[in-house]
């Protein structure tokens, strides 16, 4: 019997990704790449690259761990060095009866995709990214008679649509942004909380030593790489941000100080990014947050 094999690419690491929903332990395969291409069409910082490649190895060890049937390709020079000669390389040792990806945020991703299976005759079952508020055919459906596309108004239907900071028809505080209030100047006897950081495991030292190794070109220096590489880890991130820096962000978004780096700031946009954290858990805690500590709607909003 052929197999399905489920694509997850570095950006879609969640249980929730629907890719994954029906995952079967006896019939599925899920497949995850370090290809060159993907980490040199850009010399991405090298942290970047220790984030991102850690991040896939936890999340595809923990599948593993499960007792999903999990075939990983390593970084190596010999391997496959794009998705066409990954994909050819999968098709010919797994002879799919279909290829389950989810639709890549990149354009160009989703193009060499497409190239690949229609020219080695794999069939795909392209699913749709759930791992957004907005649907593509939901956000040209919106678009499609305005004049103008702007960010303000997109913002505002999304906030109806999922009722988030809304008094019936209107937004909570009769207003819709708070841009105005998030331009304060930290005070000198303001305490700046510390950054929530973490000490790479094993996993992450070997990832570590691969991009030295690889690619000593790209920029940066991956000296003291201290970010979550795992869900447990981005909640922790999560939890500190609501607990010890979100009453002030609403003030502080917009401020500068010498010498601080983090300040008032969430720290999250890289795993909301690969899929550790999703928009709606975060939307959620926030909101919760907002009662159970009685936060300003400037930071709440913001």
């Amino acid at each position: 019997m052929k197999k399905i094999v489920r694509f997850v690419l570095w950006n879609h690491l969640s249980m929730n990704i629907s890719s994954l929903k029906d995952l079967s332990k006896s019939d599925d395969i899920i497949i995850f790449a370090e290809l060159e291409k993907e980490l040199t069409y850009v010399k991405h910082h090298k942290q970047k690259l220790v984030f991102l490649l850690s991040s896939q190895r936890e999340f595809a060890l923990s599948l593993k761990t499960k007792g999903y049937n999990v075939d990983y390709l390593f970084y190596n020079k010999k391997n496959p060095k794009n998705i066409y000669d990954y994909l050819k390389y999968i098709g010919d040792k797994h002879k799919p009866a279909k290829l389950v990806v989810v639709e890549p945020g990149e354009y160009r991703i989703l193009e060499e995709i497409k190239y690949a299976v229609s020219n080695l005759n794999i069939n795909l079952d392209l699913k749709e990214n759930n791992l957004f508020f907005c649907r593509l055919d939901e956000f040209n459906e919106w678009s499609k008679d305005r004049k103008e596309i702007v960010m303000e108004y997109f913002y505002r239907y999304i906030r109806k649509k999922n009722n988030i900071l809304m008094d019936g028809n209107k937004p909570l505080g009769n207003k819709w942004n708070y841009d105005s209030e998030n331009r304060k100047k930290i005070k000198d006897d303001t305490k700046i909380p510390s950054r929530t950081v973490f000490t790479p495991n094993n996993l992450c030292k070997e990832v570590i030593d691969l991009v030295e190794k690889n690619f000593p070109d790209h920029y940066g220096s991956i000296k003291n790489f201290l970010y979550a590489t795992n869900k447990k880890q981005a909640r922790i991130v999560l939890k500190a941000f609501i607990e010890e820096r979100l009453h002030f962000f609403g003030d502080y978004q917009d401020a500068m100080l010498a010498n601080y780096h983090w300040l008032f700031h969430s720290h999250i946009s890289m795993y909301l990014n690969n899929g550790l954290l999703e928009p709606f858990e975060v939307v959620n805690q926030v909101m919760e947050a907002m009662h159970q500590y009685s936060l300003p709607i400037n930071s709440v909003e913001g």
